[in-house]
């Protein structure tokens, strides 16, 4: 039974959370916003370098920038209620000279994903360099193979990040922003590298991470060309527990086919080519199974694609019309 004093206890508790609850309800409705310019580093422009335009930003308000300085280079920062912190850059070596930033992504504790960029003195061509950076803005980079090249995209609250890797062989079939040579999905733990294989090809691509420590990428199947493309094809993947999973296999009769988004109950969302790459459908990949959206009704038009899920199984994309619009769908 229920003492007086543990009853008077709960009701305590209740009182200590729901107020806050509610109070912080009613200061959300009744916000006043303003404009806050977040300044370039003595250039022109300021933009979120952000993967796929995800915008970093934590829920306590820290947001990851990149912005032009007055030389050809770009500096990310973190910006708190008005604090901007600059990201070091990576050591400059005889060989590799540069200070480019570039942030991919921001936890909820300001540890943040992205990459460094040198020039190679002897090519002049650029060198990539996972690294993450601390709350005050000091880097670490990454552990990579002797020679790889590498970008991180992802970090979960854990401290767990996503990615890839790049060799020194030239690749003109690939799928991920800013690759040039043959790679391979990534995941670092702790500091330590984990590769994550591929589907069947030569070439893979980590990009999101969530908290359960599964990552979503895309990856070539084989090494055998598709026939409307010249390149292999590309399927969508989920990797957990040391196993690459082929979450679309095949696509849906196209050639390439990739995620968009993973959140932290394991479920992801894409795309994937028809037949002939003529158009694209959305999908939910949830528990093992693949949902394909465009069943559940489109705008007329060939092309949909799912770019976000969140916590409670919402799906946000886009959908052509018969007359060619785009339209955002939920």
């Amino acid at each position: 039974m229920l003492t007086r004093t543990r009853v008077i206890s709960l009701l305590a508790a209740i009182i200590l959370v729901v107020f806050p609850m509610r109070l912080m309800a009613h200061q959300v409705n009744h916000q006043h916003y303003r404009v806050v310019v977040l300044p370039p580093d003595g250039g022109a422009d300021s933009f979120f370098a952000a993967y796929l335009f995800y915008a970093p930003l934590t829920d306590f308000g820290t947001i990851g920038v990149y912005g032009d300085t007055n030389t050809s280079s770009f500096n990310s920062y973190s910006w708190t209620n008005g604090r901007q912190v600059n990201f070091q850059p990576l050591p400059q070596l005889p060989n590799l000279t540069g200070t480019s930033t570039y942030i991919n992504w921001i936890n909820e504790f300001a540890l943040s994903a992205g990459y460094g960029t040198r020039v190679d003195s002897a090519t002049q061509l650029p060198v990539d360099n996972a690294a993450i950076w601390t709350p005050d803005g000091h880097i670490f980079k990454l552990s990579t193979p002797q020679g790889d090249q590498s970008r991180a995209v992802w970090i979960n609250d854990f401290g767990d990040v996503s990615g890839w890797t790049e060799n020194a062989t030239a690749d003109q079939c690939v799928f991920g922003v800013g690759v040039q040579y043959q790679s391979q999905a990534v995941m670092w733990h702790l500091g330590r590298m984990i590769p994550l294989g591929t589907l069947g090809g030569t070439d893979s691509y980590g990009e999101f991470i969530n908290d359960l420590g599964q990552v979503a990428g895309h990856s070539q199947t084989s090494n055998v060309p598709d026939p409307n493309t010249g390149c292999p094809p590309f399927d969508p993947f989920v990797w957990e527990n040391g196993k690459m999973i082929d979450i679309n296999p095949g696509n849906f009769g196209g050639s390439i086919g990739g995620t968009n988004f993973l959140n932290n109950h394991g479920q992801a969302v894409g795309f994937g080519l028809t037949s002939m790459d003529a158009g694209s459908h959305a999908f939910l990949w949830s528990r093992g199974e693949l949902t394909d959206l465009t069943n559940l009704g489109t705008l007329g038009g060939p092309v949909n694609a799912a770019f976000n899920v969140n916590e409670l199984g919402h799906v946000i994309g886009a959908s052509t019309t018969t007359g060619g619009a785009l339209l955002a769908v939920l």
